[in-house]
């Protein structure tokens, strides 16, 4: 497995351009942040995970 997660917009900039990325061990930053830029809230990102 890699060591960071990384945020892209492949549709488009492609996969090769990175938006941004987050250290491995801050993978719940990372999915907030997408679920936010996917208008969803926190707390249902959290809710899916229980």
């Amino acid at each position: 497995m890699g060591d960071r997660w990384e945020l892209v917009n492949s549709r488009h900039y492609g996969r090769t351009i990175v938006l941004n990325s987050w250290p491995r061990d801050r993978h719940t930053e990372a999915f907030s942040h997408c679920y936010r830029l996917n208008g969803r809230s926190v707390e249902e990102l959290l809710a899916a995970f229980r």
